[in-house]
């Protein structure tokens, strides 16, 4: 099975460049700031957040996608919400606007894998 690997930089001190050496023990979770996605859900791209950034107020639009819950995270990994998906082929409105502005994560997650997007909430 072949897995994609994100790298994301969220700030000066984690900005990195060159080759890296990844060793993925658990290929459907997350582990510290890098993303797995297995080439079944590369489909990933029929999955749809906007506005993005925004205040706080976002649509989250599925196609198709076996997305079963939902999780949100601030920058400092404390989830902060959870959704239960119910309606496969919908879109689904997430309220954010209580939480600070900053960058957030959103796992999807279906029965094999785990797809990571970013949030951003800024006023």
């Amino acid at each position: 099975m072949t897995y994609y690997i994100r790298v994301y930089s969220y700030g000066p001190e984690l900005e990195a460049s060159g080759e890296f050496n990844i060793c993925v023990q658990h290929a459907s979770s997350r582990i510290g700031n890098f993303d797995t996605v297995t080439d079944n859900e590369a489909n990933e791209n029929t999955i749809f957040i906007y506005p993005n950034p925004s205040s706080g107020l976002f649509n989250l639009s599925m196609n198709e996608n076996k997305v079963e819950l939902i999780k949100i995270h601030s920058i400092n990994g404390q989830e902060v919400e959870t959704i239960g998906v119910t309606n496969k082929n919908s879109t689904i409105n997430i309220d954010l606007y209580s939480y600070p502005e900053g960058i957030y994560t959103i796992q999807l997650i279906t029965n094999s894998s785990v797809i990571n997007k970013k949030l951003v909430i800024k006023r």
